[in-house]
């Protein structure tokens, strides 16, 4: 179990100390002293895949969807960013947003150099639909769409470990 502590004034965190290793092994969250603060993607992922539990400052229960209606009203989009974080992090990657990124600029023990090569360049006929509600486009055209899933690793196509669906989203 990882225990979180949560304070609408001051966001997300764990002072646990197996807790808050856990977390800091498995890069979630930012480390401060003895304190890992988090993300509310984070939380909303350790709550759910991580067996996180989640306290007020007295001691309540704090469910998903508690945190998820707070933060969610601040940012609309804030549950498709989730989803976006939830789908990398079940492929073994690890997203951070950029000023996160900035805060631990020059500590590279706490980044890893992802295996890449140059990315050539290459045109394509194809339309990308874009959803801006949504923060995803999707391409339609089966062949073209395979083709940047499979050469390029671009976009989720079809349904993540599943065997079906063929729209290719970005």
């Amino acid at each position: 179990m990882i225990e979180l502590k949560w304070d609408p004034r001051k966001g997300i965190w764990s002072e646990e100390v197996t807790s808050a290793e856990k977390l800091t092994r498995n890069f979630f969250g930012t480390r401060k002293k003895n304190t890992v603060w988090l993300r509310p993607e984070e939380a909303f992922y350790i709550m759910n895949f991580q067996n996180g539990v989640c306290e007020d400052m007295k001691g309540n229960n704090i469910t998903f969807n508690q945190i998820a209606s707070f933060y969610s009203a601040k940012e609309p989009r804030l549950f498709i960013k989730y989803n976006a974080y939830r789908d990398w992090r079940d492929r073994g990657l690890v997203s951070k947003r950029i000023v996160d990124v900035e805060d631990i600029k020059g500590k590279s023990e706490k980044r890893k150099k992802y295996p890449s090569k140059n990315l050539e360049k290459i045109k394509i006929k194809a339309t990308a639909y874009w959803h801006p509600e949504s923060f995803y486009s999707i391409v339609d055209d089966k062949p073209v769409a395979e083709n940047l899933f499979n050469n390029y690793w671009f976009g989720q196509l079809g349904i993540y470990k599943q065997e079906r669906g063929d729209l290719l989203k970005l």
